[in-house]
């Protein structure tokens, strides 16, 4: 009851009868609409929604975090849906009272970590019991495999809360004292305000999610799926691997994933320099040596040197010289024109290696090819999270790419993709260029977009810097791991929910109204059950409605193929997960680092291009929920806040904390502000510099000084960028601002 927790109350609360209704009914009505209020605070109790009953709105949030922490010990002990009671409240705390509550996203993280090892230590004593007691394996497997899996997801779901806490805590630190995020240091975050104890919880939440993902979900399921034998038939499967230098040892891994599964014959073409084709050789050698070459039954290699072909030299003769393609680029040019090189093939699939683990049978992928329409050339994944079409797998018709002159066309794509944006060094950019840069008079993309099973990139692309381990604490870089992760062979799309998506941005300074938009987004995008939509001619995001539900990946949706590309495996769980995959038993630590791929992707430049895109989705998160943030980009700060119209005379300034900086400097102005917007340049209106742009309605522009409170006009002249970016069909205006020191 709320009136009498503990001693914990306030006059009126005694007008409902749990905190759970007290909850429901009091949220402020300036972040929870009315409509979703009449939906979830039961009727009887509508009347009693004013101050006197809910009390303060200030201190509404406050109150319930005090009963909650009143009884969360003892009902962290009790049966799992007391537990649950405990993390949905302090949910709804976040949710709909303050979600810049950091006490309460502290306890949540806790609660939810504590939860999570509880119940991972029960399934623990019941897989001991179950063994000691001899009870029949169909019965253990039967009774403990889907109560592991539901934890692995919960222990899971744990250290992303305490990964999210953690980067709460970084951009609050970096926006509330004014500081780009590389400018706050870890230690400030984990000593001052993470703590010891979260850590010691997040450590052993991964921990134990290793325990199961590694070890116990892979014996409970080895223990009843059938093997799959290979069948002699003469319905090959054709697989395309490329091989440059020293790199097959990595490779074998993604092949040791198809063959743990596969039912038909593969004809595998390794395609590679003279070093790498002999590498491959050696490695073949070296298992069989070991005696695990059983595995490669009923498969067939073949080996091409594409440095020395015909074809491939002649086609790189005509390949746009002022490309800057490396080795690594050529071979996978190679791969793109492989029906030059293979002419007795008709349908081939290409896969990177080591970056790649096939998770389901190949010949599902094979069955790809017979759902081509006339206009498909070739298939592959549109990974909209890194807005681009992924060129580590693909079905090519080889047949359908000699009809077409696909010589013809991937030249056209590279001249094209150089003209554009420099995007001519692989096969992957011209797979851009054909799929998502067309004309309309090109008609109908020759490219196939694979289903999402068969393409998941690992990416947690709601987060910020979700993909620069340097912007994390150390202790999370080398533990933090994609949620989706169940065990080690078996992923699943993993969307995120409400609170997960207000975790990554609620750090935001906000203006009043700041809190419903916020919800409303995260409640929106968060209970939509599909996700990564995509459209031909569309590189970024696709909302769900406009596309049929093929072209999305479904929420929780179980995937046949991961591919962890490029810098992405910079992350230490990956290098975890291809070490369990590898055939090869001495794997050196992080040896995923020196795939080929890792050095494709050019890192300064990823990296780069990836915090311009952060920045701007920040920009305009602060743009649609009125917050502020700022980023250092090169030698500039820069900085974006919101501010509203109002109607009293007064101006109210919106603070952004740019360091001190004395002149001579530059101001770039960007505002969407119709008339009368003010900027004010110095320590507040006792001492500063005021601008005023497109005063009286937009009519002319004026410059004064603010000397305790009172204005001296200084200089107005006619127009206003307003009325100029009128005539320029531009919204929003934008002005520089000089200013120089007077000698």
């Amino acid at each position: 009851h709320t009136g009498s927790t503990n001693g914990i109350m306030f006059q009126g609360s005694q007008c409902f009868p749990t905190l759970i209704i007290y909850i429901a009914c009091c949220p402020p009505l300036d972040v929870v609409p009315e409509e979703d209020l009449l939906l979830q605070c039961p009727q009887e109790y509508l009347e009693h929604r004013d101050e006197d009953c809910c009390g303060s709105a200030k201190d509404r949030a406050d109150f319930i975090f005090r009963v909650i922490s009143a009884v969360a010990e003892s009902k962290m002990s009790a049966e799992p849906a007391e537990r649950s009671y405990v993390v949905a409240s302090l949910e709804r705390i976040l949710m709909d009272y303050d979600h810049h509550y950091e006490r309460a996203w502290r306890m949540l993280a806790l609660t939810t970590a504590a939860d999570a090892c509880v119940q991972a230590d029960y399934l623990k004593d019941a897989f001991t019991s179950a063994i000691d007691t001899m009870q029949p394996l169909a019965q253990i497997v039967a009774e403990l495999l889907p109560r592991a899996m539901t934890i692995s997801r919960r222990l899971a779901k744990a250290a992303l809360r305490l990964e999210a806490f953690a980067s709460f805590l970084h951009g609050s630190l970096a926006v509330n004292s004014g500081r780009s995020f590389p400018e706050v240091q870890h230690e400030e975050v984990q000593s001052n305000l993470f703590g010891e104890v979260l850590m010691t919880y997040y450590k052993l939440v991964v921990t134990e999610h290793d325990e199961l993902a590694y070890n116990m979900i892979p014996r409970l399921q080895e223990s009843t799926v059938e093997k799959t034998v290979p069948i002699n038939t003469t319905a090959e499967v054709n697989l395309l691997f490329l091989n440059l230098g020293q790199s097959a040892k990595l490779g074998f891994t993604t092949l040791w994933s198809i063959l743990r599964r596969r039912s038909q014959p593969l004809r595998i073409f390794v395609l590679g320099d003279a070093e790498g084709l002999e590498d491959w050789r050696a490695n073949l050698r070296s298992l069989d040596k070991a005696g695990k070459l059983k595995e490669v039954n009923l498969v067939t290699f073949e080996y091409l040197d594409f440095t020395q072909h015909p074809k491939f030299k002649m086609f790189m003769s005509e390949y746009p010289s002022d490309c800057d393609v490396n080795e690594i680029g050529e071979a996978l040019l190679a791969r793109f024109i492989c029906h030059e090189l293979l002419p007795d093939v008709d349908r081939v699939i290409a896969m990177d290696l080591a970056d790649i683990l096939v998770l389901d049978d190949i010949k599902d992928l094979w069955e790809q090819f017979d759902t081509f329409e006339e206009h498909h050339v070739f298939a592959a994944a549109h990974i909209t999270a890194l807005h681009h079409v992924n060129g580590g797998l693909a079905l090519y018709d080889l047949s359908r790419m000699r009809a077409s002159n696909w010589t013809a066309i991937a030249l056209k794509a590279a001249r094209d993709g150089l003209k554009r944006d420099n995007d001519c060094i692989h096969d992957q950019s011209l797979m851009n260029s054909i799929h998502l840069h067309r004309s309309p008079d090109e008609g109908l993309s020759p490219m196939k977009t694979l289903p999402c099973r068969w393409m998941l990139v690992p990416a947690t692309d709601w987060q910020m810097f979700w993909n620069s381990p340097e912007m994390v604490l150390p202790e999370v870089r080398e533990r933090r791991r994609y949620p989706g992760l169940v065990s080690a062979s078996h992923f699943e799309v993993f969307c995120p929910d409400p609170l997960d998506l207000l975790s990554g941005w609620t750090f935001l300074l906000s203006t009043s109204d700041t809190a419903r938009r916020l919800r409303t987004m995260s409640i929106l995008k968060g209970t939509q059950r599909l996700t990564q939509c995509s459209r031909d001619g569309t590189a970024g995001f696709v909302h769900p409605r406009d596309v049929p539900r093929s072209r999305c990946c479904h929420c929780s949706e179980r995937v046949s193929l991961v591919h962890i590309p490029g810098d992405m495996k910079q992350w230490a769980f990956v290098d975890i997960l291809f070490r369990y995959h590898s055939p090869f038993t001495d794997w050196d630590e992080k040896e995923l680092q020196a795939s080929l791929t890792r050095k494709l992707w050019q890192k300064e430049a990823r990296f780069a291009q990836q915090s311009q895109e952060v920045q701007k989705s920040a920009g305009r998160m602060a743009e649609l929920y009125g917050g502020e943030v700022c980023f250092k980009r090169q030698e500039k700060r820069c900085c974006t806040a919101h501010n509203a119209v109002r109607k009293e005379m007064k101006v109210l300034y919106k603070t952004l904390n740019m360091k001190p900086l004395p002149p001579p400097f530059r101001l770039e102005v960007e505002s969407n502000a119709p008339a009368d917007g003010h900027m004010l340049i110095g320590t507040g209106p006792w001492n500063s510099l005021e601008i005023i742009f497109g005063a009286n309605g937009a009519s002319f522009s004026a410059i004064r000084w603010l000397s305790s409170g009172n204005p001296t006009p200084l200089t107005a002249f006619d127009g206003s960028p307003q009325k100029d970016a009128q005539q320029l069909h531009m919204t929003p205006w934008k002005v520089q601002v000089q200013l120089d020191e007077d000698p």
